[in-house]
C-alpha cells in the first residue's frame, strides 16, 4: 500500500513537494494503490517513483518529472502529461484512454498492453512505433505525426482484441 505520509505531502502541492524531494533524495517513494485522482501534481517531481496501480483519473501531471517511474497498472484516464518528461516510464497495462501526452517526452517509455484509445501524442517526443504498437489503440489515438502509417489502423483489430486480453491478466 502507498506510504500515507508521502500521499499527504503530495497533495500539499508542488512547491512543498519539490522541496521535500530534495531534501530527501534517497527516499523511496511508494503511491501503490494510490488515490490521487483528479489531484493537481503539476511540475512535481516524481522521478523513480512507484506509482503501481495508483488511481489518477484526471489528474494533471503537465510538466511533470516522472523519468524512470512505474506505473503499472496505473489509472490515468483523463489525465493531463502535457509536456512532461516521462522517459524511461513503466506504462504497462495502464489505462490510459482520453490521456493528453502532448509534446511530452516518451522515450524509452514502454506501453505494453496499455489502453491509450482516444490519448493524444502528438507533438510527443522520442516515440517509436514499436513503442506504440504494443498499446490497445483506435481511431481516436493521436498519434505523433512522424510515425509511419504502419500504426494507423493495420491490424488495429486483431491487436486490440490480443492486447485486451493481456490487460485483463493485469487487472485480476
Amino acid at each position: 500500500m502507498a506510504n500515507e505520509e508521502q500521499v499527504a505531502l503530495l497533495k500539499q502541492g508542488r512547491d512543498i513537494w519539490n522541496k521535500w524531494r530534495q531534501e530527501h533524495p534517497e527516499e523511496k517513494l511508494d503511491f501503490y494503490y494510490a488515490d490521487l485522482n483528479g489531484a493537481n501534481l503539476r511540475a512535481v517531481d516524481l522521478k523513480n517513483t512507484y506509482l503501481t496501480n495508483a488511481k489518477m483519473m484526471g489528474a494533471d501531471l503537465s510538466g511533470a518529472q516522472l523519468q524512470g517511474a512505474d506505473l503499472t497498472g496505473v489509472d490515468l484516464e483523463g489525465a493531463k502529461l502535457i509536456e512532461a518528461d516521462l522517459s524511461g516510464v513503466e506504462f504497462q497495462g495502464a489505462l490510459m484512454s482520453g490521456a493528453d501526452l502532448s509534446s511530452s517526452n516518451i522515450e524509452k517509455a514502454s506501453f505494453l498492453g496499455s489502453e491509450i484509445k482516444g490519448a493524444n501524442f502528438s507533438g510527443a517526443n522520442g516515440a517509436t512505433a514499436s513503442q506504440l504498437e504494443e498499446a490497445i489503440r483506435d481511431e481516436a489515438t493521436l498519434l505523433p505525426e512522424f510515425l509511419p502509417e504502419v500504426l494507423e489502423n493495420e491490424d488495429l483489430e486483431e491487436k486490440t482484441g490480443f492486447l485486451s486480453w493481456v490487460l485483463s491478466i493485469f487487472k485480476k
